[in-house]
């Protein structure tokens, strides 16, 4: 069944990229380049989210705090080029589901979204 993705990077090319592969799985990608876009367009309707840790406007730990608030099930794949030990910890205990990759990788978050989605209960929340 395909998933609707929330892709969040202030960079184009990484979300056009994303857009592109994930696309190309049948799944349906919903961009957004701020964290205020990801939260307005983020909804029940939203199964996965792609969220990177850099933003303009915040940074990714708030916006997934604020998701988690919101829906506590979503699965959230934090993106970033800039992990640290701290930003996986603190990712942790705000339910991100997989360890902070680097963005340059989109088969890795392609792979990522593949083995989320594969997990019993998982598929069209």
């Amino acid at each position: 069944m395909p998933a609707t993705i929330l892709v969040v990077d202030d960079e184009s090319l990484i979300r056009w990229t994303l857009a592109e592969r994930l696309g190309a799985d049948g799944h349906v990608v919903v961009e957004a380049e701020t964290a205020k876009a990801a939260l307005a367009r983020f909804g029940s309707d939203i199964d996965l989210v792609l969220l990177d840790f850099k933003l303009p406007d915040s940074d990714g730990l708030t916006v997934l705090k604020t998701m988690k608030a919101k829906d506590a099930d979503v699965p959230v794949i934090l993106l970033t080029a800039f992990s640290s030990i701290e930003t996986a910890v603190e990712a942790m205990k705000q339910g991100r589901i997989t360890t902070p990759t680097s963005r340059s990788t989109s088969t890795s978050c392609r792979s990522s979204c593949r083995r989320r989605w594969k997990r019993p209960g998982c598929g069209g929340r």
